[in-house]
């Protein structure tokens, strides 16, 4: 549930026409939404059944997505530091916060 302290006049609008339209960006549920098809992905994934050009391709993926959630989780982590969600769910500092996540 979204409260007015949630709310700021920097959040994206919720309307993304396309996760790769760069005027829009996409929303949280949406970036949820491919993070499982990411997921289901992986827990069905046997590498058996790839060819080798095809697992090497699947490691630059998994390498890229492994970088861009990285990089999100930075700038993400630094937003909710700078709204204090830390202390919001009893946390003493924000490297607290985001080791318990």
């Amino acid at each position: 549930m979204t409260s007015a302290t949630d709310t700021d006049t920097n959040s994206p609008a919720s309307g993304a026409t396309s996760p790769t339209d760069a005027a829009t960006p996409a929303t949280p549920a949406e970036l949820s939404a491919a993070v499982e098809v990411v997921a289901s992905f992986v827990h069905a994934f046997d590498p058996g059944l790839y060819s080798g050009a095809d697992a090497e391709h699947l490691v630059t993926v998994f390498t890229r997505a492994e970088r861009l959630g990285g990089a999100g989780k930075t700038l993400a982590a630094t937003r909710a530091a700078e709204c204090n969600r830390h202390v919001l769910t009893g946390h003493r500092s924000p490297a607290e916060w985001l080791a318990s996540r």
